[in-house]
């Protein structure tokens, strides 16, 4: 019996022992599995921590100004009823405010206006999820009044409301169209003046025919009269200054022409009509008609005659011979001479010349011979 007692005893205490080894050994296990989870827990939380920091950082050096906001839900409806920023870099800080941007800072202490609008749009974004973006202006107390690109995100249950200045944009814009404006309102005005110049124009050119039609009808009973004294049997005397008159109507009579050539050259409607004209006969006629001024002033008007003919509007070449002419004598030195010359410098070209003994024309005033209506101050110099 007591051997079998002490055999039972002996069993028993294995028993325990074994028992007491698995105990621990499950017990080793469980610590171990604890362990390990914790610190799966703990590099996830490091990781999950660094993640943040990073994203923190560099949100903190984004050149744009952001500020996030979460949602601030009434507990019994669900219903968005403010946002509270939860960061702001410092460009938002620095364009936006503290009082808007400031971590901690609600949308509801903003102008009664501004948080409705602002709290209609945000929310939309939300519950939506599109993003939405718009312009505003912005007062600044530093900078001034911003112009901003405004661009709202979703992030989880609130916004992302990243801004972007645009004022130098804009105004460059504003000035772009400020511009335009002004060079419109140039236009107007100088196609205005246009009009007003061409308006004028015309109404000087309407008086110059009107006059020069008025001018004629005495101009030519002084012709008329002049020829009828012409027929008659006078004294040598009374002829040459009958001649003179002749001469001088004729003249006259011409250069209102010419008034009425430049009207119609204004109004765009002078004619020409080419024919064979002899080149000495041109000559002679507008000789006659400037010798009795040259010789007033004493003044020899020489003519070297050649036996040419061209194809030319007739009265258009003696008026362009007696314009020269009447300079010629006009700005010639007392007792001077002129002359006039005809030579073929090429075939079928014809020069006609008509020299003076005056002191010519400067140098530095030649560029403006051709220049209209430019007297090139030679009443000064004559």
């Amino acid at each position: 019996v007591f051997a079998f007692n002490g055999v039972l005893i002996s069993g028993i205490t294995e028993a325990m022992r074994r028992a007491r080894t698995r105990a621990r050994r499950a017990e080793k296990e469980a610590l171990a599995a604890s362990l390990a989870e914790t610190e799966l827990i703990a590099r996830d939380a490091s990781e999950r921590i660094e993640a943040e920091r990073r994203i923190k950082e560099y949100l903190d050096i984004a050149v744009d100004p952001l500020t996030v906001s979460r949602a601030i839900r009434d507990t019994d409806t669900g219903e968005i009823v403010d946002f509270e920023a939860v960061y702001s870099n410092d460009p938002a800080t620095r364009l936006v405010g503290p009082s808007f941007a400031a971590v901690g800072s609600r949308l509801s202490a903003q102008a009664a206006d501004l948080y409705r609008e602002r709290l209609a749009l945000w929310s939309e974004v939300v519950t939506t999820g599109q993003p939405v973006d718009y312009e505003a202006s912005l007062p600044n107390a530093t900078l001034g009044e911003r112009d901003l690109a405004v661009r709202i995100t979703k992030v989880g249950d609130g916004v992302a409301v990243a801004f972007r200045d645009v004022s130098a944009a804009k105004q460059l814009q504003r000035a772009i169209e400020s511009a335009r404006a002004q060079a419109a309102r140039a236009r107007l005005a100088a196609e205005s003046a246009r009009a007003e110049a061409e308006r004028a124009n015309r109404s000087k050119t309407e008086f110059l025919s009107r006059m020069s039609h008025e001018l004629r009808t005495p101009l030519n009973a002084v012709i008329g009269f002049a020829q009828l004294l012409e027929l008659e049997r006078l004294p040598d005397g009374q002829r040459d200054s009958v001649e003179h008159i002749l001469r001088g109507g004729r003249h006259l009579l011409e250069l209102i022409n010419e008034v009425l050539d430049i009207s119609r050259i204004e109004a765009g409607t002078l004619t020409t009509s080419p024919e064979p004209v002899h080149v000495a006969d041109a000559v002679t006629d507008a000789v006659a008609l400037i010798r009795p001024l040259a010789e007033d002033r004493g003044i020899r008007v020489l003519v070297e005659d050649g036996d040419h003919h061209v194809l030319a509007d007739r009265q258009r070449l003696k008026q362009v011979l007696l314009n020269l002419l009447s300079n010629a004598v006009k700005f010639n030195r007392p007792g001077g001479a002129i002359t006039v010359s005809v030579s073929e410098t090429a075939p079928e070209r014809i020069r006609v010349a008509v020299r003076d003994e005056g002191g010519g024309i400067p140098v530095a005033l030649r560029d403006r011979v051709f220049a209209p209506f430019d007297r090139l101050d030679v009443e000064a110099t004559g």
